[in-house]
């Protein structure tokens, strides 16, 4: 037994080398180590953002900095082809999060668009969004997909556009007078949100997002996130504290 005890030292070393090897290796390779909230508004101006349009002179005067805030605002102006405030990469699997808070007075809406492709000369952006709809506030987060071909609701599912109501939970809360957090996550097909800590959609879209119809677009699993102002709407709305986590 004494002369096997070299041996043993020698499998206990390499035994704990190995395990010291999976372990390091299992934390450098695990999605979500090492990944952190980035701010991607500087509170000042839209670098790395811009505004589309096929009417870039008069949705240019919409999207303002106010108070380190971006700031939509028409003004009464109806007569716009409405625009998106695009975020300059594409994305895979990421964390969004931010503050919106808007005049519920007006009958305007907006969204986020989660990968996303841009299509100016059709005008639109092709791909899942996040609606925002302070008039019936019910619909904020919930999922809608503007790609051509579906143009429905994909959480809740129904076969059109119309959306007349919805229940939430009991805890659902949606403030009409100040700032709302609006957290968004997309990992593969997955998409969930939540407002104010709510969750609100939690949608696996697998055989949707990655569906030959939307491969064929470019969008629902890769690509550009924007928020909307959406055609010919009337609206005032701010955002703030924009941070993202890249998880892919």
């Amino acid at each position: 037994m004494i002369k096997n005890l070299p041996n043993l030292s020698k499998i206990l070393s390499i035994h704990l080398l190995l395990t010291f090897l999976f372990i390091n290796t299992s934390c450098k390779t695990g999605k979500n180590n090492n990944s952190k909230w980035e701010t991607i508004f500087n509170g000042t101006n839209l670098n790395g953002w811009t505004v589309e349009s096929i009417d870039n002179y008069t949705s240019n005067n919409f999207w303002k900095i106010n108070n380190q805030h971006i700031h939509c605002i028409t003004n009464g102006n109806r007569n716009h082809s409405g625009s998106w405030l695009v975020y300059n990469k594409e994305l895979e699997d990421f964390e969004l999060k931010f503050k919106f808070k808007s005049n519920h007075s007006l009958q305007g809406n907006s969204g986020v668009h989660l990968r996303s492709s841009l299509d100016l000369p059709n005008n639109k952006m092709q791909g899942p969004q996040i609606d925002i709809h302070p008039p019936k506030p019910f619909r904020t987060g919930l999922l809608y997909d503007e790609t051509d071909g579906v143009k429905h609701w994909l959480f809740p599912l129904t076969k059109s556009w119309k959306l007349e109501d919805y229940s939430h939970k009991k805890d659902w809360n949606y403030n009409q007078k100040g700032w709302n957090e609006l957290y968004i996550k997309c990992v593969g097909t997955k998409i969930i949100t939540e407002l104010n800590g709510i969750t609100i959609t939690n949608y696996n879209g697998k055989g949707i997002l990655n569906d030959t119809l939307h491969q064929k677009k470019g969008v629902g699993l890769k690509g550009l996130i924007a928020f909307q102002l959406h055609k010919k709407h009337d609206i005032d709305i701010a955002f703030k504290d924009i941070q993202l986590k890249i998880l892919k």
